[in-house]
């Protein structure tokens, strides 16, 4: 019975972890974000000089 409940507890547990909160997706996100803001602060410089 005690086995149960602790493989219960730990997919309960599993289950209340959100999804995509891994080191490796934080970092893709980071570089994606950072990426488009390069992007962005990029065509602001073009348009400055084109004026």
């Amino acid at each position: 019975i005690q086995l149960r409940k602790v493989q219960e507890q730990r997919e309960q547990e599993a289950k209340k972890e959100p999804v995509g909160n891994d080191v490796a997706t934080i970092l893709s996100r980071r570089i994606a974000v950072e990426y488009s803001e390069s992007d962005e602060d990029s065509e602001l410089d073009e348009n400055e000089w084109s004026d």
